[in-house]
Parts: C-alpha cells; structure tokens; sequence
C-alpha cells in the first residue's frame, strides 16, 4: 500500500487516544494505535481479539462491519481534532462502508483515514481497511460534525 511507505510525523497509543481525544468507554475502545501522517491522513491499528467478536457467530467469530465503520469514526474524529483542536466528535452522518473481506480475531487490521473536506464543524472523509495487503473495507464517505 502506497500509504504505508510515508513518514509518521506523530503516534498516539491508546492510553491518549481515550484519555485525552476520544471520551469512550472500555467496551468502545478498539483503536490501539493511531500513526499521523500529515493533517489528512491517518492510520488506525487495530489488534482483533475474541473480545471484540463476542456473540458475533459463536465458533466462528468475525469482527463486525459496524464496528469497523465505529473505527473509521474513530479516527478520523481523532485526526479532526489533532489538527483542528480538542472537541467532541460524533458522526454527522452515517458512514458508507463496503465490506470486501472477513476481519478475524488475530488480525491486525489497518484503516487508513483522508480528510477531504472540512468546513467546520463538519468534517468529511473516506478510509481503507486492510489486513496484510488485502483490502477488507473501504469507507467511501465518513462524515463528522465536530463540537
């Protein structure tokens, strides 16, 4: 992936994702990571456990697709206030997510988040889900008002 071959100018762990960025609860918070590389672009790790999955087919467990979608929201709210100042994000409106492959505990998924438009307080813009170098989501549109 093109992305995975720019410079990080800052990382944020998930102690400071939650503490400081994103006012979620425990079983809310799936970023483990977050790699900013410009104030556009931002990269999500994921760490999928069975926690993550529970009650989702039960012997056969699949991370969710509205947990992923959660995740873009997630991000690039993240990414919105590391550039645009500390608020409290919510999606504006739903985001549109494509799912292309099964997220499964072991994986590391990475989602890889653009601003393309900002005019405060809403900000809009699109992600891509991998594992490995397989695409599994693409978030054509995530749209954030920020407050």
């Amino acid at each position: 992936m093109a992305y995975r071959d720019k410079n990080v100018r800052e990382v944020i762990s998930k102690a400071e994702i939650y503490s400081e960025y994103l006012p979620h609860g425990p079983e809310w918070q799936y970023l483990d990571e977050v790699r900013v590389l410009s104030d556009t672009e931002a990269i999500a790790i994921v760490n999928i456990t069975n926690e993550h999955c529970l009650g989702h087919f039960p012997g056969s467990p699949v991370f969710p697709g509205v947990l992923q979608a959660e995740c873009f929201g997630q991000t690039l709210g993240l990414l919105a206030q590391v550039v645009h100042g500390k608020h409290r994000a919510g999606f504006y409106r739903e985001a549109d997510v494509v799912f292309r492959s099964l997220v499964v505990p072991g994986n590391r998924l990475e989602l890889y988040v653009t601003i393309d438009v900002v005019r405060l307080p809403l900000v809009k813009g699109k992600g891509q889900g991998t594992v490995g170098n397989t695409t599994v989501s693409v978030a054509r549109t995530i749209s954030l008002a920020l407050g």
